[in-house]
């Protein structure tokens, strides 16, 4: 699992490698193992070594990379994040064509509960599925602009469901502060790494319950 903490005043970047209980830090200044429980009173002390008492706005990202070596692979996990679900839960899916997107769709529509064919809604954008056990509002706005719809996303992510979006890198701007994303890359025919990066505590939490 790899954080990236970024701090955007002075452009710098510390990465942190996590080994069990440790973490390797890495920065200009040289790298370090620190275990976690003293690594925030070591990174405020670094912080005011290099920067002295300014102020610095953090982003911390976390990250976790997943390979896949085909396609029952990908739908279990899918199935896993499944298990953790929560009303108005939504994932953010990217990735070349033929990546995975909507095989991972269809896995978690399937631990849902729902028996319909799971296909990607490239035309229409929004597919609505009822017969699980939450609703489950599936998106694909690769064509958006070309679908000549309009969409409240807004009101599609607090209507108690788990939203799927495809391609969600196309409408970053209205995507919710908290959400799960996934990167599938693909790396060979069958193999795919998966980059999962959750933004907000819920996720982080189901991130560390089921990777």
């Amino acid at each position: 699992m790899l954080f990236n903490i970024i701090y955007f005043r002075t452009q710098g970047i510390l990465r942190l490698y996590r080994y069990g209980s440790y973490f390797l830090v890495k920065s200009s200044l040289g790298a370090f193992f620190v275990h976690w429980t003293s690594f925030l009173i070591i990174f405020k002390i670094w912080l005011k070594i290099v920067f002295g008492f300014v102020k610095i706005n953090l982003v911390i990202l976390m990250e976790y990379k997943v390979t896949t070596y085909d396609e029952e692979e990908t739908i279990q996990l899918a199935e896993n994040i499944e298990s953790e679900k929560f009303s108005n839960m939504v994932i953010c899916l990217d990735g070349d064509l033929g990546s995975g997107k909507t095989v991972f769709a269809k896995g978690f529509a399937s631990a849902l509960g729902i028996n319909e064919v799971i296909t990607s809604p490239t035309f229409t954008v929004v597919k609505e599925y009822f017969g699980g056990e939450m609703p489950l509002f599936h998106m694909d706005v690769y064509r958006l602009d070309e679908a000549n719809v309009d969409i409240n996303f807004d009101e599609y992510f607090l209507r108690g469901g788990v939203c799927i979006v495809e391609w969600s890198s196309m409408i970053q701007d209205k995507l919710p502060s908290e959400r799960l994303e996934i990167e599938f890359r693909i790396t060979s025919e069958d193999t795919r790494v998966l980059v999962v990066r959750p933004y907000g505590k819920k996720y982080e939490d189901l991130c560390e319950a089921v990777l």
